[in-house]
């Protein structure tokens, strides 16, 4: 099922092949530029065809402003007619920032928490108060596991789009929180080639390289091969993160009315995974003085994180005539996971200095064939102009999980303030080894009915079966077999009562199988969720200025919560509600000035359970408790100033400031501290280069991402300080 795993070098390997094509493409820029000036004038300068997961609309502009591109799912349409919140986060706004990861940037999305579980290498991102689980995608198909995949690569993302609230229509088994799509960069119509470097705090190291070219006279031919290497230290001490990654794309010109787009990836990590620190000597006070943002829990010797993935696919596009077309969107994707997780803090003991450990060791095998097929037409009729889609999402996973646990014994306990390490770990704890395959279908069909010029109605509805079955290695039985289905929809208007001005609302439901048993042995049901949400949409300046305010309410029910008659076991006794207010702007001015702001208020509190514990000889209740890792108050402001004219022309500064309230819940007995800390950047952009110097947490303040339990909070991010140079050719 899984490829042979490439050597050591192929991280070198990556970036001297993408070098040799830049060298080599750079003899041909200027016939290719030629070429690509002689297409026919009423060609866009990037032809890309329109993208199976959302339809987009690309304009002149720096791009600092997400609303400078229009986007919804599986079809075109004005985001300001459309009754869903929205965002989408450009390439230029994610290098502005300098953002590295996905969690650097989707931070800055009102209603979205990132980054709760630290630094660990995974994306750990909620939406309107919910947990985050399988709803990350890439190019409108699912990154395949359950859980906790590590981190997606985004300097290989020309955008990156959040939809909040259910999106269960178009995607099938999906948390009602929302979403994140992650597009990948495409062959452009136009020749170009960039070299970059970049070096940073804690041995931040990195090369990237990016290159594309027309293949006809037209550009609608055209391939791209974007690659990528760095290596990097942490503050914690032990911890390190390298990466290689290459993606290598070809858009094909099949006749006159079809395009076909092959997008294939190869990445590969190493890593040593953070852990977290105890909360006495962190956010609560200790004997001995605080811990050190340094300390490393784990064992250095323990052995290191590897990963590595595989993607193939394609988008194929097909115009029937000037209404009706067909998309597909399909994709082969296996990863192979192995994890030596070093050490989990335990119990800490009564000298306030000394913690117990844990640990596993883990392999994760996984594939996932994802197809796509939808056709998109428009009809009229006495109500008004249909905008019809109807496609049918297959979807099969499969993949082999094995863990050891390494128990107290296993590990030993650490010193926090004077740790010794050389251990030697043998994990003696269960096994556990299970092989899984689902297979999901999805068909569906949405009706967005425009009455009049002003007025929009979309209503959908879409039916879902999902079969799981888990295999038990070690027993050779049957661990778990279910088969669920359901039928989602969702009902929208928007009116547009004066320019750049629309009003909406919209009602919409989710649902997402859930794996396991209760002690009775019968199977769990599915999650579902529903939501209203009404909001206004703002837009000026041909889209240069754009500004929304959403308010919505959410429950999620069927959640999982311990069974208190049965020890290790579960019950769906559990509901959370979620309600908000959120606000976002993002502007670009004429006179140099762009600017992204959100604000989100987020009341997510657990409205149903039956789990309580004792504390200090006091019950607390789970029920009526904040959803923990969940802040009541964030804010998020980035601003970019550009010199235009004159001597100093190229010149930019950028200032912003990231706020979250502090953040309480039943599972732990301290609150998580808020905190604001600033960014700041400096760039140039130069004659055929550019540069930008970008400093996070410019004061270095100390904050905490969240926590993981009563013995765990994870630290947030620290100063970073980072200089990038790119060569344009």
């Amino acid at each position: 099922m899984t490829p042979p795993a490439l050597p050591q070098t192929i991280r070198p390997t990556l970036i001297a092949a993408a070098l040799a094509l830049l060298a080599h493409g750079a003899q041909a820029q200027t016939a290719s530029s030629n070429a690509t000036s002689q297409a026919p004038a009423n060609q866009q300068a990037d032809s890309t065809p329109q993208l199976p997961s959302v339809g987009v609309k690309a304009k002149a502009g720096n791009g600092v402003t997400p609303g400078k591109i229009t986007a919804t799912t599986k079809g075109e349409s004005n985001p300001l007619t459309t009754p869903q919140s929205i965002t989408v986060i450009t390439r230029e706004l994610m290098e502005s920032r300098q953002d590295k990861t996905l969690v650097d940037a989707v931070s800055g999305v009102a209603g979205v928490v990132a980054g709760e579980r630290g630094n660990r290498g995974f994306d750990d991102i909620g939406i309107r108060g919910q947990v985050f689980g399988q709803e990350k995608y890439v190019d409108g198909l699912n990154t395949v596991r359950q859980g906790y995949v590590p981190a997606e690569e985004i300097f290989g993302a020309e955008r990156i789009e959040i939809l909040k609230g259910p999106a269960s229509l178009l995607y099938g088994n999906v948390r009602p929180g929302g979403m994140v799509n992650v597009v990948s960069k495409r062959p452009k119509a136009e020749a170009f080639s960039e070299l970059g470097a970049t070096v940073g705090s804690y041995g931040y190291r990195q090369l990237t390289a990016d290159l594309s070219r027309p293949l006809s006279d037209d550009a609608r031919s055209a391939f791209r091969v974007v690659a990528l290497t760095n290596d990097s230290d942490d503050v914690v001490d032990h911890v390190f993160f390298k990466t290689s990654y290459i993606a290598p794309s070809l858009r094909l010109a099949l006749g006159d009315r079809t395009d076909l787009t092959l997008l294939t990836s190869y990445q590969e990590r190493e890593w040593v995974r953070l852990q977290g620190l105890p909360p006495k000597g962190t956010v609560l006070p200790n004997i001995n003085g605080r811990v050190a943002r340094s300390f490393f829990a784990g064992e250095p010797g323990f052995g290191n994180n590897e990963f590595s993935r595989t993607r193939i696919g394609y988008e194929l596009s097909h115009r029937f005539n000037d209404t009706w077309s067909l998309q597909q969107n399909f994709r082969w994707d296996d990863y192979v996971l192995k994890q030596r997780a070093s050490a989990f803090l335990e119990s800490l003991g009564t000298d306030e200095r000394t913690q117990s450990r844990t640990g596993n060791i883990q392999n994760d095998d996984y594939r996932t064939v994802a197809l796509d097929t939808y056709v998109n037409g428009k009809i009229d009729s006495a109500l008004g102009r249909h905008d019809l889609t109807v496609g049918l999402d297959l979807n099969d996973k499969s993949g082999r999980l094995t863990s050891q646990s390494c128990t107290t014994a296993d590990m030993g306990a650490i010193d926090l303030f004077k740790p010794v390490y050389g251990r030697s770990i043998q994990c003696t704890g269960s096994l556990a080894d299970n092989t899984q395959d689902i297979q999901a279908t999805g068909l569906y069909a949405r009706d967005r009915l425009s009455l009049g010029n002003d007025m929009h109605l979309s209503a959908g509805l879409r039916h879902d079966r999902v079969s799981t079955r888990t295999f038990n290695n070690i027993t050779s039985r049957v661990g778990g077999d279910s088969k669920d289905s359901a039928t989602t929809g969702m009902l929208g208007l928007s009116w547009e009562v004066a320019k750049g001005i629309a009003p909406y609302a919209s009602w919409a439901n989710s649902f997402v199988p859930v794996s396991g048993t209760d002690f009775s042995g019968n199977a769990f049901k599915p999650e579902t969720g529903q939501q209203l949400e009404a909001g206004v949409k703002f837009e000026r300046d041909g889209g240069r200025q754009v500004a929304s305010i959403a308010v919505y309410d959410l429950k999620r029910q069927n959640v999982t919560t311990n069974d208190p008659a049965h020890s290790g076991f579960n019950l769906q006794q559990g509901e959370h509600h979620s309600q908000g207010l959120e606000l976002e702007l993002a502007a670009e001015l004429r006179s140099g000035w762009s600017m992204t702001a959100a604000y989100a208020y987020t009341d997510a509190v657990v409205s149903k359970s039956n789990a309580s514990r004792r504390v200090n000889g006091i019950t607390l209740y789970e029920q009526g408790s904040t959803v923990v890792n969940v802040p009541r108050h964030s804010a998020n402001l980035w601003g970019v100033y550009k010199i235009k004219s004159g001597s100093l022309s190229g010149l930019g500064f950028g200032l912003g400031l990231r706020h979250m309230s502090e953040r309480t819940g039943y599972a732990y007995d301290f609150t998580i501290p808020g905190y604001t800390v600033f960014d700041a950047a400096i760039m140039y952009q130069g004659n055929g280069w550019r540069a930008a110097l970008n400093v996070r947490n410019l004061a270095d303040k100390t904050i905490y991402g969240g926590a993981l339990s009563n013995n765990v909070v994870t630290l947030g991010e620290v100063r970073q300080v980072r200089l990038n140079v790119v060569y344009e050719f």
